[in-house]
């Protein structure tokens, strides 16, 4: 072999052991954010996150970080932001954030400082929008409630008020929008409690926010 020939053969092989493997993707991170209907613990593995898990398949890690009772209003009896789950949501460092609160803001005590929804989902949106991970962030108009739900929940405040409201914050703060009402209004059979999803009804959520996951890829 030529010098010339024996140096291309060197030049090959160290080029070829500077060149790594390329490394496997990881899944995309989903994180689940909202109230009792989102943390839904009575439903085992048939809560939305669940089976949205499932529905998006392995290419995604979906997590629920729901809290019973919270709110998005900082000023509401359980605000959402106070809670362990969020600081846990954060440290997650999620890809996808899916946010479903305003259910429990529609309560009179705490709908009276409805002048701070939008400030307060404003600075949730800036929280996530730090995060080194630069989530995409979708925020979900809340499915409808019926009378009598027990827990001051107002089916009005929830369709008149909280759903214009979120749509104008999704505009602003340019997020993705998930109507949760509308594929839900007709299906009060699968709300046995008035407020929370059966399984039926956490499927339809499920199908709901995975086909918007789905389509903005």
């Amino acid at each position: 072999m030529s010098r010339f020939a024996a140096f291309l053969l060197s030049l090959v092989l160290f080029t070829a052991g500077c060149v790594q493997a390329p490394q496997p993707s990881r899944p995309l991170r989903v994180a689940c954010l909202g109230d009792s209907i989102t943390e839904a613990g009575n439903l085992g593995d048939q809560t939305y996150p669940a089976q949205l898990g499932r529905l998006l398949g392995a290419g995604y890690d979906v997590r629920n970080f729901g809290v019973s009772g919270s709110t998005l209003l900082d000023a509401g009896d359980k605000p959402y932001r106070q809670q362990p789950k969020f600081a846990a949501a954060l440290e997650f460092q999620p890809d996808i954030v899916v946010i479903a609160l305003g259910t429990n803001d529609s309560k009179p005590f705490n709908w009276r400082h409805r002048e701070n929804f939008t400030a307060n989902y404003a600075a949730v949106i800036a929280q996530l929008r730090a995060l080194p991970s630069k989530p995409r962030i979708w925020i979900c108009q809340p499915m409808p409630s019926w009378p009598p739900s027990g827990w001051a929940i107002s089916p009005e405040i929830i369709e008149h008020e909280l759903h214009p409201l979120i749509a104008e914050i999704a505009r602003t703060e340019k997020t993705g929008l998930i109507d949760l009402f509308t594929p839900m209004r007709d299906h009060h059979d699968w709300v046995p409690d008035h407020v929370h999803p059966d399984a039926r009804g956490a499927a339809v959520l499920a199908e709901t926010v995975a086909d918007a996951i789905k389509s903005a890829k």
